[in-house]
């Protein structure tokens, strides 16, 4: 009986586990998105936030992520340094791809840290280029 139970559990540990949903409601992932935040350029260190979703990304040089992330509309954020934040809505399709650069731009004070959706021909092209 134990070499039994001992043979169980041993082939417990090979059995493949098929990935879930992150979600802990159960969605199932045609209810996603894939959004895919990046940035080419800059020095600093900053946070890209996904405000509905509690999604937050430090951002650095030649950096990418990506996030399955629940379709709807999001709110992205990022600020940096004492300017204004910047904030974009974006409305999320299911089974779709978004980028969202990161970017700088010059402010009053310092540099303003900036998000945009690029088309995917664009956010592909740059993406490539960065190394992670």
């Amino acid at each position: 009986m134990k070499k039994l139970i001992l043979l169980l559990m041993l082939l417990s540990c090979f059995t493949p586990i098929q990935a879930q949903n992150s979600d802990p409601n159960g969605a199932q992932d045609d209810q996603y998105a894939t959004v895919i935040l990046y940035r080419t350029r800059g020095v600093q260190r900053e946070y890209i936030k996904i405000l509905e979703r509690d999604i937050e990304w430090l951002a650095t040089k030649d950096s990418k992520a990506e996030y399955k992330v629940k379709a709807g509309e999001v709110t992205i954020y990022t600020k940096a340094g004492p300017e204004v934040p910047c904030k974009i809505t974006v409305e999320l399709v299911a089974g779709e791809t978004y980028y969202i650069k990161n970017y700088f731009k010059m402010g009053f004070v310092a540099d303003r840290s900036m998000v945009k959706v690029v088309s995917n021909d664009v956010g592909e092209k740059e993406c490539k280029k960065i190394k992670n």
